[in-house]
């Protein structure tokens, strides 16, 4: 047959609208003219995968098409729901170009990432079975999905506070018309961007309403994004790792009778090595760590920019457990990944120097940890607005660097640099300003400066308090460090109860062995010191070297043995 007889030419006019040569040089323009540094290649990013992701849509309307009216391997109905699910997909791609297209910097800075998360077409390829609504409610049902994917899009743009204001109108709108496939997808979006904003309550309280409403509508899809974001909301953000857990069986489950889905599959091993993490399950962790970089590597290629979240979330993985060599190597690839595609003063660039140099120095190489930082940590100054987050976290990590290579005198201005930034970025009550008075407090500690430290510490504290509630995780470390100041000073007695907390919050949440040695170890020297019960105290000690030699923490191990020897 001819080209003109081609049943399927329509299908090249898809995309119109959505991207062309006319959107891409708006984009193009919007982009260049916000005038950040980091601008041109941030272009050439975005597009680049905007094109891509154009091209393989294209490609899937005719495919789709073809499998009806060439193969004839595919009925009317079921080319309707592909085209349906592919409109959504195209839909997404127009409402992030409008986004774009407004560029401010803090878009410009999020683009090359929001094109690489627009949503996958393999969901479009199956044997759909999507809800079709009442015909009263079409329209209202196809504007309120208009909305809704308009406050995704700003979300992925990094307009947050505007996507969470779209997204509760969205949701309003969709309760008000009732059907309730769109109410869940409504309340879907409306968690993803609380989940953004930081808002970790009102995510969860959304993200359940739009798992509850996918299982009553059986939409496999919209219940494995919801499930995969509660392993972290839920799990991580809340601390309750074992509901975590079940909302991850959930996801996995879901995905199992779907069919593969590899970049979902990639999201929920991210968010399940998260949660292995903080639970200190570090053998799963690394292994879903592991896992999503191997299925965004298989799926998008060894040199796609969607690879830096897997990458930086396995170093991270690895660096928490203190295994510093291993975390360099993908820490490194990460690092030359976002050197092939970005500026060197975009935020993401700084943002994985500044990892790279945590790791370096952990893995003994002190003199390259310092080069790496100092550069990170001037370029971010140099560039960034002062309330931006990545110059805080640059001048906290020197700040570490300086502390953990033997000089916390200098670290301790440096800290205070980095509060003031955070307090620009976070402000005062947020968990990063309590990090930066905890590390900072620890560099008074070297110097011997015990009473500041320990009034430092007890700022962070009462602000965790504030922030955590009183038996969050992150405590345990604070009274630990207040305890064992206190211990080796002499005051054994003084401290018992803060070390008792420490104790129980260790031994009653998610902790690794070795955090649980630690605290055992501090407990147990309290109980023994201050002649509580020496016998047990002995005992937690005895038990704590023991976990310690066989976990190869060798330093902590030591000071156990020695202490242990001067104390039958």
């Amino acid at each position: 047959k001819g080209a003109s007889e081609d049943p399927c030419a329509g299908a090249d006019a898809a995309l119109e609208g959505a991207w062309g040569d006319a959107r891409r040089a708006e984009v193009e323009g919007a982009m260049r003219a916000v005038g950040v540094p980091f601008a041109e290649r941030s272009v050439g990013a975005t597009v680049a995968r905007l094109d891509d992701y154009a091209a393989s849509l294209g490609d899937a309307y005719r495919t789709a098409c073809e499998a009806t009216h060439v193969q004839h391997t595919q009925s009317e109905a079921l080319l309707d729901r592909r085209r349906a699910c592919l409109d959504r997909r195209r839909l997404a791609l127009r409402l992030l170009g409008d986004e774009l297209m407004r560029a401010d910097a803090e878009v410009v800075e999020n683009a090359a990432a929001a094109a690489q998360s627009l949503p996958s077409l393999v969901a479009c390829e199956g044997a759909l079975e999507a809800p079709v609504p009442p015909a009263e409610d079409a329209e209202a049902v196809d504007a309120a999905r208009r909305a809704i994917e308009g406050a995704r899009a700003k979300r992925r743009a990094g307009r947050v506070d505007e996507a969470v204001d779209a997204a509760a109108e969205a949701w309003t709108d969709a309760r008000r018309i009732g059907w309730a496939p769109v109410v869940a997808e409504a309340a879907l979006v409306r968690g993803e961007a609380l989940h953004a904003r930081g808002d970790f309550e009102g995510a969860e309280e959304a993200l359940r309403e739009a798992a509850l409403g996918a299982v009553r509508g059986g939409d496999g899809e919209l219940l494995v994004e919801a499930a995969t974001r509660l392993v972290d909301v839920a799990g991580v953000r809340r601390s309750r790792p074992a509901e975590g857990r079940v909302w991850g069986d959930l996801a996995g489950a879901t995905l199992g009778r779907l069919g593969p889905r590899p970049m979902a599959e990639a999201a929920l091993a991210s968010e399940r090595a998260r949660l292995a993490s903080a639970e200190g399950r570090r053998d799963a962790a690394l292994e879903e760590a592991r896992r999503a970089v191997e299925l965004v590597e298989r799926h998008r290629g060894a040199e796609s920019l969607a690879l830096a979240g897997p990458l930086a979330q396995l170093g991270d993985t690895l660096a928490k457990m203190r295994d510093f060599h291993g975390a360099v190597e993908p820490l490194e690839r990460l690092d030359a990944l976002l050197e092939a595609e970005l500026d060197p003063s975009h935020p993401d660039r700084i943002a994985a120097q500044v990892r790279l140099a945590g790791a370096w120095v952990g893995a003994g190489r002190r003199e390259e940890a310092r080069e790496r930082i100092d550069a990170a940590r001037a370029r971010a100054v140099e560039v960034l607005p002062a309330d931006h987050p990545v110059r805080a976290r640059a001048l906290m990590k020197r700040g570490d660097i300086l502390a953990m290579t033997g000089h916390p005198a200098e670290a301790i201005p440096e800290y205070e640099q980095a509060l003031e930034a955070v307090r620009a970025a976070y402000g005062e009550e947020h968990t990063e300003y309590a990090r930066g008075l905890l590390n900072m407090a620890g560099s008074h500690a070297r110097l011997g400066q015990t009473d500041e430290a320990v009034r430092i510490w007890r700022e962070a504290l009462a602000l965790r308090e504030r922030l955590l509630g009183e038996a969050h995780p992150d405590l345990a470390i604070v009274l630990q460090n207040i305890g064992s100041v206190e211990v080796e000073r002499g005051r054994a007695s003084e401290v018992l109860g803060e070390l008792e907390r420490a104790w129980r919050i260790r031994h009653e949440s998610p902790a690794s062995a070795q955090a649980r040695a630690d605290v055992d170890y501090w407990y147990g020297r309290a109980l023994y010191e201050a002649g509580v019960d020496r016998r047990r105290g002995r005992e937690m000690v005895v038990e704590a070297q023991r976990v310690s030699e066989e976990g190869g923490y060798a330093h902590p191990a030591r000071d156990m043995r020695e202490w242990l020897a001067g104390h039958p």
